[in-house]
């Protein structure tokens, strides 16, 4: 049973490091596949201090392992943090321009008009 139970956050821990090349590759489909992948496979793992209570024996490589998962989900809040606020800043940059452009072409209009309604008047 406590080799399983191993092997199961072993594979947890795989996935988090390969989440964490993911995206600092900007790998952000990717990532979100494996991502998909990681909360299937985080809703299913056994409790920890379960384990712990009921097998000492591998208390410590598991506690280690714990910690490296915990230390690689810390990472990829920060990472996917920063993708977001990223995107947020793109999509409020595109939209400025929207902006920009829509009020170039309104004033574009606008003085079209005016020499339209000026030459009219000859």
């Amino acid at each position: 049973m406590p080799k399983k139970l191993l092997s199961k956050y072993e594979h947890f821990l795989a996935l988090t490091d390969n989440m964490l090349v993911l995206a600092k590759a900007n790998e952000w489909e990717k990532f979100a596949d494996a991502e998909t992948e990681y909360l299937r496979l985080s809703e299913s793992l056994p409790n920890i201090v379960d384990i712990i209570e009921k097998h000492p024996e591998i208390r410590d490589r598991f506690v280690d392992m714990c910690q490296k998962i915990t230390s690689n989900i810390g990472e990829l809040t920060l990472l996917t943090q920063n993708y977001q606020t990223s995107v947020s800043q793109n999509l409020t940059n595109l939209s400025c321009q929207k902006k920009v452009h829509l009020a170039y072409t309104e004033f574009s209009n606008q003085a079209i008009e005016s020499r339209m309604f000026k030459d009219s008047f000859r």
